[in-house]
């Protein structure tokens, strides 16, 4: 019974499928005769270009024919609008093709007729299309540049109100185009012109869509409440129209919103309620952002392993879709899940994937940025070479013509049957120039990032070295004063720029520019202070507790100065007369970003801190208000010694 089922459902699909080829054939026939039968030139010419539409679709290299067909008898009978509505159409068979050069090049000629008829309407309509082919290949200056020039058009030939619609969807796309750019302002003053033209022409489905767009658009910008708001009004429309399909992507919207609002249980909520939809859908975008936000969920609550489930899940996801961004996301979560799992083999695996295609990114869009600037001289050059090949075209049809009337058809076969040789060769040929052009390019961008390697090392080396410059001058200007006070601040003065060169230093010896060990630059700075005092004859055990952490510039200098005022007044301080000495130091991550310093003695301590921290003590200010710079404060304890303890975040450069 099943078998039967099935094979009934089969029968059906492929019935459905060729009665579509066949009404399309029947509409491709039904024009060729009228085409055949009509004497009005503008009528053939208009037949022609139905018949190219005809085929944009699955067939574009018949569309190119008949478009071609169309321009050659509109300009030899100067039907201009008809030469116009040859190359929007010509322009669209070459864009689904491939061939972005010529495409952008016919839509130009076409834009240049239409305003020279003053039809603006359909001037607008071509410069939409032209925007829209950048917007798809990613060069949205290009794309934004085209859009804004249709809504001028439009504007100043006071045609909007017959293009709501039109319009409302040009204002999303240039709101998409922003928010792509990270411009998030900009993206919802778009937004909300759109949304209002819709509202207007009753538009609800697109009401919804603007509603996901800004919610978006404001957790972009971490203003959650408005972001909460615009997604629960996006719910209530897709349940009053009952669109089933939109639940899944809303409440996983909804779920991500109130996890960053640290509404946890609300949220795992949400994201449930997405699961319970997700498998009534076949959008993978959704399922891909619904699993990424499940796992962020997981690891808010430490369920590590289950969010590790979830990220493999949307990667595998991702990469079918090739979404480099979530893929980008996705892994660094996931590195994080595993190191949290102490599977740092796969964590390390995994952060590395993430690295590669942040880097692949960075590249994909530095090439793009080149393209754009290739583009517009191509299609400049490419006009007059478009303008010869229609001229070689008409006489290429002409031939074929009078071919048709004295052959044979065995010569006709074999004239077909030479022109796809031809064609083989061009695109061949074609193909290896695009390889050339690519490499070339790529060998121009590895270049610029070596350059800008080169040069950021060579920065952090100078300003290492006139650091060292400052050291010696403060030495120097030490040992011509006898005042103990003086030569105090100014000895306290080099070590604090000492522990900024020693980050230099590494920083100019990393191959990442970047980043520093933490745990080798606190080795570092220990032994260059242990060695200041090694004339006091002060031997300490030191205890140094620290993973293998990497910190940003924007971190590791407050940190380590932190650092130095604590570890120098240790050696100062802290041994009076215990024979065993000890220096504890640990640096601990204690949630997302959010790290903790701990830097203990079993010294003497500090028994009037509080009063030392108001008289005036600079150290202590200095560590206090370091502090505060890492969004962090600063406790201390004195038992068996001093105790420091100072929560901090790792900045963002």
């Amino acid at each position: 019974m099943m078998f039967k089922k099935k094979t009934l459902i089969l029968f059906v699909f492929i019935l459905i499928f060729f009665t579509g080829l066949a009404q399309d054939k029947i509409v491709v026939d039904s024009l060729l005769k009228e085409q055949e039968k009509t004497n009005n030139n503008f009528q053939k010419v208009d037949l022609l270009i139905q018949l190219a539409w005809e085929y944009v679709d699955y067939n574009q290299e018949k569309g190119i024919y008949y478009a071609q067909k169309a321009t050659a008898l509109a300009q030899k009978f100067n039907y201009e609008a008809g030469e116009a509505s040859a190359y929007n159409v010509m322009a669209l068979c070459f864009e689904l093709k491939g061939n972005l050069d010529t495409a952008f090049v016919l839509y130009n000629q076409s834009y240049k007729k239409r305003v020279k008829l003053k039809d603006y309407q359909g001037a607008s309509g071509v410069l939409l299309n032209i925007g829209a082919a950048y917007f798809l290949q990613g060069y949205y200056n290009l794309a934004l540049k085209n859009y804004l020039n249709s809504i001028y058009l439009l504007k100043e030939n006071n045609l909007i109100s017959n293009n709501s619609l039109t319009l409302s969807k040009v204002y999303n796309n240039i709101g998409l185009i922003h928010r792509t750019k990270k411009e998030y302002e900009e993206a919802i003053k778009w937004y909300l012109q759109s949304l209002q033209i819709k509202k207007e022409i009753k538009d609800t489905r697109g009401v919804l869509n603007s509603f996901i767009n800004l919610s978006m658009t404001y957790q972009n910008l971490k203003d959650y409440k408005k972001a909460l708001s615009y997604v629960d009004s996006a719910i209530v429309i897709a349940k009053n129209e009952k669109w089933e399909e939109e639940y899944a992507s809303l409440y996983t919207n909804k779920a991500s919103i109130q996890l960053n609002q640290g509404k946890i249980k609300t949220a795992t909520e949400n994201i449930t309620k997405a699961f319970e939809w997700l498998e009534k859908i076949l959008d993978a975008k959704t399922k891909t952002y619904t699993f990424y936000t499940a796992g962020e969920i997981d690891i808010s609550e430490k369920k590590y392993i289950l969010a590790i489930d979830n990220f493999l899940k949307c990667i595998d996801l991702a990469k079918k879709q090739n979404n480099r961004e979530v893929l980008q996301s996705a892994y660094a979560q996931l590195a994080q899940c595993y190191a949290f799992n102490n599977a740092y083999k796969d964590a390390y695996s995994a952060n590395l994937k993430h690295q590669e295609i942040r880097d692949s990114i960075f590249n994909l869009e530095s090439k793009r940025s080149l393209d754009e600037q290739q583009i517009l001289f191509n299609v400049k050059e490419n006009e007059q070479k478009i303008t010869h090949l229609n001229i070689e075209n008409n006489k290429k049809e002409l031939e074929r013509k009078q071919a048709e009337k004295r052959f044979v058809l065995s010569i006709i076969f074999s004239t077909l049957f030479g022109i796809g040789i031809l064609i083989l060769i061009f695109l061949w040929k074609k193909n290896r120039e695009k390889n050339k052009a690519l490499n070339h390019k790529n060998l121009i961008i590895e270049t610029a990032l070596q350059e800008k390697e080169t040069l950021l090392k060579e920065i952090h080396h100078r300003v290492k070295n006139n650091l060292q410059i400052i050291i010696g001058l403060l030495e120097l200007q030490e040992s011509l004063h006898e005042d103990q006070k003086i030569e105090k601040l100014i000895s306290e003065a080099h070590a604090r720029i000492k522990t900024m060169a020693i980050i230099h230093e590494m920083l100019y010896q990393n191959n990442d520019l970047n980043k520093i060990n933490v745990l080798h630059y606190v080795n570092k700075l220990i032994s260059y202070i242990e060695s200041e005092f090694k004339k006091d004859e002060i031997s300490v055990e030191k205890n140094i507790t620290i993973n293998k952490v990497f910190f940003n510039i924007d971190t590791i200098v407050p940190l380590g100065l932190i650092l130095n005022e604590l570890l120098t007044n240790i050696f100062k301080y802290a041994f009076v007369s215990k024979s065993k000495k000890q220096i504890n130091v640990s640096i601990t991550l204690i949630e997302q970003k959010k790290w903790q310093l701990k830097v203990s003695d079993n010294g003497v301590g500090i028994h009037d801190y509080e009063s030392k921290l108001k008289q005036g003590s600079f150290g202590l200010k200095l560590v206090t208000m370091l502090a505060r710079q890492l969004k962090g404060g600063v406790e201390y304890y004195c038992k068996d010694g001093s105790f420091f303890l100072i929560n901090f975040e790792e900045q963002k450069i």
